[in-house]
């Protein structure tokens, strides 16, 4: 899949990232370590889709929400035209999406810094190769503002290894939210993440297409991924303080 919607964007937050981490050290090292999840978190299920297969995962619901059920996207990265969900906005509430490059160039080479120091902390799987401690790249990342001290990051990182005869790269999608300071140093915990690794021009990527409030209380994130077989869909929702991959499947596009 092109990346026509990501040109650049690694080697800028890389450098922004390399920034932050030298700011933070002339400040003085305050950072705490990063646990992978905190008391009362739901283990995160390393996902990792098929390009070949859409089937629905293990323990995830058959069917979406009737709402996202009807709905379709509409987009076609690989021109320059992204993804978008149409139907859902006509029965949930849209929240905002902060982009990590409307913020301040401070505040947003701090939140790199912390995407990274959170996707350290992630749990490693060595079967196709060892990722740790290699660079962290933040390709895109977003805060939505649920409500007061309820605030979400979502992003998607990566880490290469460039060896010239098999170059593969580690995908995440994370989401997380900050500690219990809910300041700009202050962790983030992982709340949920999905995990691909392949050669770099054969990895399926993944759009944040958007986060939607329900009238229950909980919040869901929708991703859109295009696999060999069409657009996939994926929800991922929070409730009652617990995150899920509630639903994967084939979406329709629109007419």
């Amino acid at each position: 899949m092109a990346r026509a919607l990501r040109p650049l964007i690694g080697l800028r937050w890389l450098s922004l990232l390399a920034a932050a981490l030298a700011s933070i050290a002339c400040e003085g090292n305050d950072e705490r370590t990063i646990p992978a999840a905190d008391h009362g978190a739901v283990p995160a299920r390393n996902i990792a889709p098929s390009a070949d297969s859409i089937a629905t995962p293990p323990g995830v619901e058959r069917a979406p929400r009737p709402v996202l059920a009807e709905a379709c996207v509409r987009g076609d990265p690989s021109r320059g035209v992204e993804w978008k969900l149409e139907g859902a906005e006509r029965a949930l509430s849209i929240l905002a999406l902060q982009p990590i490059a409307a913020l301040a160039s401070r505040d947003s080479a701090r939140l790199a810094a912390r995407l990274a120091s959170a996707t350290d902390a992630l749990p490693s799987d060595t079967t196709r190769a060892d990722f740790r401690g290699l660079p962290v790249v933040v390709h895109d990342a977003w805060r939505i503002v649920v409500g007061p001290a309820d605030t979400v990051v979502v992003a998607f990182v990566a880490r290469r290894l460039p060896m010239e005869s098999n170059p593969l790269e580690e995908l995440f999608t994370l989401v997380a939210i900050p500690g219990v300071r809910q300041g700009v140093r202050e962790p983030l915990l992982e709340r949920w993440f999905a995990r691909d690794v392949g050669r770099e021009e054969s990895l399926e990527l993944r759009d944040l297409l958007a986060a939607y409030a329900r009238v229950d209380g909980g919040i869901s994130l929708a991703f859109v991924r295009e696999a060999a077989a069409g657009p996939v869909l994926e929800i991922v929702t929070r409730e009652t303080g617990a995150w899920r991959l509630e639903w994967s499947g084939a979406v329709a596009r629109c007419n």
